[in-house]
């Protein structure tokens, strides 16, 4: 089922507080909301996802509309076919005839409906829906440049050549003998293990086994391909953006090693003024796996508190960084030295200033995570006598004085 339009134009005008990752990352609410859903496989309307990249809701609906049209205007073809291969043969040549005019490289999924342009990634979408909505098998595979469909995989392995309108290919035997020869002739596999397995289950094993992909999936290679354009285009924040949503939409090796290029060129040469600059670093930390890598990570946020809190005593900045770190960093021990550089500078920072119950509001949090840094007890101890100074011969000089043994024990000695 398609998404109304009044609930289409309702994301559009209703607002919420968005958060340094809504802002920087997402186009419009309704991508936000699209990708979120694909993500946690929550009734995903393939049309929209694959439109939001580039386009309004309005116009995904229009989209949705002529995939819509196509089925009511095909449905009785379909219906009336004798077998599986001439149902896939008739949608194949259906669907090319309907939507496809011309091929591009660098497309998106949009230009199928504005002018019939098409590659091999956005038919491959296309035809993802469609055969969903009929209801028929299929597998999406996905090669280093290519991606193709295989209907009824496993019974016909009917390939969906989707750049040609005469790709419908159904391999028979001659064809299969042939492709296992040449394997044989290039030893790509030896003579002996066709004779064992036999012809069929040798061109299977071989000819269908690169890895299928979903529909979600399919719209992070989207955004793969559209960040290396961006990135060609010299547009190096719409391409981390994009590796980003790629990621998210399809996590495997090449979209994450795209991801952690890009943002590690771009932290190289950042000065962190800006909340994109905090944003693009947390990034990076869930991407980051060498121990090398995680202590820049670290060093990189100590410096902006050193350069940002203590030399110019920017605490507010500093506090949105340490924010938008807690918030997206996934890494949990990354999180918690994020957190203790923090939590102790801040406590270092109102200290300077003579806040003590400040200092030891941001000191009792750093203390919970390390109770060994002598910095951080002498922070305590400047904090705990200053007050204790306020209360010299009291009764409640002493029950403060016990109190924060209770919570700082090295006070003790």
């Amino acid at each position: 089922m398609f998404t109304p339009l009044l609930t289409l134009l309702f994301f559009h005008l209703h607002v919420n507080t968005t958060s340094v990752q809504d802002t920087l990352l997402y186009r419009s609410a309704v991508e936000r909301r699209l990708i979120d859903q694909a993500i946690h496989h929550r009734d995903v309307d393939y049309t929209a996802l694959y439109s939001s990249i580039n386009t309004d809701s309005i116009h995904a609906l229009e989209y949705a509309l002529a995939v819509n049209n196509f089925y009511s205007e095909t449905t009785n073809k379909v219906s009336n076919a004798n077998s599986s291969k001439q149902k896939a043969k008739i949608l194949f040549k259906e669907v090319h005839a309907h939507f496809f005019k011309k091929y591009e490289e660098n497309v998106l999924f949009n230009k199928i409906f504005e002018d019939g342009t098409y590659n091999c990634l956005t038919a491959t979408m296309l035809y993802a829906i469609i055969l969903k909505r009929f209801n028929i098998p299929f597998e999406i595979k996905e090669k280093p440049s290519h991606v193709y469909i295989v209907a009824f995989p496993g019974v016909e392995d009917i390939l969906f050549e989707t750049t040609s309108p005469a790709g419908f290919y159904m391999p028979d035997e001659k064809a299969r003998r042939a492709y296992i020869e040449a394997l044989v002739s290039m030893k790509i596999i030896t003579q002996e293990y066709v004779n064992s397995v036999g012809i069929t289950q040798a061109f299977t094993e071989h000819y269908y086994n690169n890895k299928s992909i979903t529909l979600t999936e399919l719209a992070g290679l989207q955004y793969f391909n559209e960040a290396l354009e961006r990135y060609n285009s010299k547009n190096v924040s719409g391409s981390i953006t994009s590796s980003i949503k790629s990621n998210l939409l399809y996590p495997c090796r090449k979209t994450l090693f795209l991801k952690s290029n890009l943002l590690g060129e771009a932290l190289e040469n950042s000065d962190f003024n800006a909340p994109r600059d905090i944003f693009y670093l947390a990034e990076y930390a869930n991407g980051v796996q060498e121990g090398r890598n995680k202590k820049f990570v670290l060093t990189t946020f100590d410096n902006i508190v050193s350069s940002k809190l203590i030399k110019e005593g920017n605490d507010i900045f500093v506090s949105d960084a340490f924010h938008t770190l807690l918030t997206n960093v996934k890494d949990s021990a990354m999180v918690r030295d994020i957190s203790y550089s923090y939590y102790n500078a801040m406590a270092y920072w109102q200290s300077v200033k003579g806040n003590n119950d400040e200092t030891l509001q941001f000191a009792k949090k750093a203390f919970a995570i390390n109770q060994k840094d002598v910095r951080l007890q002498e922070t305590i101890m400047r904090a705990v006598a200053y007050k204790s100074d306020s209360f010299r011969g009291r009764d409640d000089s002493i029950n403060m004085l016990n109190d924060y043994m209770a919570e700082f024990p090295f006070l003790k000695t």
